[in-house]
């Protein structure tokens, strides 16, 4: 039994008998501590300004450790006061949302990643729910599709490995599994986070596109519900 990533549930039993009990939120000062391990570096100075900035953010958890992840991860390189304000701020907060929802907190992760890296999020919609995915695989389908190449001073795959670290600090993956080395090997996509890969590849290079994924082209597709469809074609 445990906590979900998505909220406070206790779960009982194994699948597909487990009976899921909702717990009371998590203190907020508990998401602070998520967040704060997040955010900040393990010795770096805690601003007093972006502390205070912080616990007001955290506030908008609502007692769920993704979120609390999730917005610590947003800002870990942010240092500025008016970044941190534009995310306590956001009018994403004020969006009708479910009371347990933590949508307008991934979805401010998502909007605050760089441009050129939104495809590689959206290619993520390709793989089914709770499906374990090997990261170097994930890396070579990147690639093979053209969302990264090399720089002047990097090799394509250690581009990809900075992309896949930037989703792991937004707290996109779950599961992570590491060789003996504690190199990662393999992780999984939150059903969440999923749902808002699926949502965002309408609306980026993926839609009506053909892309190559698993040994096949695939063709990706937009249905009447805003979900993504997928047609192998070779």
């Amino acid at each position: 039994m445990g906590f979900s990533n998505f909220g406070p549930f206790l779960h009982i039993g194994r699948e597909p008998n487990t009976q899921q009990y909702q717990l009371s939120e998590l203190s907020d000062s508990y998401c602070w501590e998520l967040f704060r391990s997040r955010a900040f570096g393990a010795n770096e100075v805690e601003p007093e300004e972006l502390v205070f900035i912080g616990k007001e953010i955290v506030k908008k958890c609502r007692g769920v450790p993704l979120a609390a992840k999730a917005l610590g991860g947003l800002l870990r390189f942010k240092r500025e006061e008016k970044e941190w304000l534009n995310v306590k701020e956001n009018n994403l907060w004020s969006l009708p949302q479910d009371e347990d929802s933590i949508m307008p907190t991934l979805r401010l992760s998502y909007l605050n990643l760089p441009i050129k890296l939104r495809p590689c999020f959206a290619y993520c919609a390709i793989f089914p729910k709770d499906k374990i995915i090997e990261k170097q695989y994930l890396i070579e389908l990147w690639m093979a599709n053209g969302f990264i190449s090399s720089s002047e001073i990097l090799e394509a795959e250690d581009v990809g490995e900075g992309v896949w670290n930037e989703f792991y600090w937004r707290s996109f993956f779950q599961d992570i599994e590491t060789d003996e080395y504690g190199k990662v090997k393999s992780f999984k996509i939150h059903d969440l986070v999923h749902d808002l890969a699926q949502f965002v590849a309408t609306n980026v290079s993926l839609q009506k596109k053909k892309i190559y994924s698993m040994n096949h082209f695939i063709e990706v597709k937009k249905t009447s519900t805003n979900k993504i469809h997928v047609d192998i074609l070779s």
